[in-house]
C-alpha cells in the first residue's frame, strides 16, 4: 500500500510524484484530477489516493464531489463504504 500524506496547504493527497488534488468549500469536497506518473502505474498509487481523499471527506463531514474521471471510474470499481 503506497504511503500518502495530505498536504491541504496544496489541496491535495501525495505519494511520491502522484497526486490527487481537490477543491474543499461550501461543506463540498471535490476530487479534481489524478496525477499518476507512468513508472508508478499499476501499483495503485491512484487508487489509495483516492481511499485517502474519500477518508479524510467523510471524516471532516464533507460532501463528496467526485469531478476526476479517474477517481470516478475507481470508486466505480471499488466502492468505498
Amino acid at each position: 500500500m503506497a504511503d500518502v500524506t495530505h498536504v491541504p496547504d496544496r489541496s491535495r493527497f501525495e505519494s511520491g510524484k502522484a497526486y490527487l488534488t481537490y477543491e474543499e468549500s461550501d461543506g463540498r469536497f471535490d476530487l479534481q484530477h489524478t496525477v499518476v506518473p507512468e513508472e508508478m502505474a499499476g501499483e495503485g498509487v491512484g487508487g489509495a489516493l483516492v481511499k485517502a481523499a474519500v477518508a479524510y471527506a467523510r471524516e471532516a463531514g464533507l460532501e463528496l464531489v467526485v469531478t476526476c474521471p479517474f477517481a470516478q471510474s475507481w470508486l466505480d470499481k471499488h466502492p468505498v463504504g
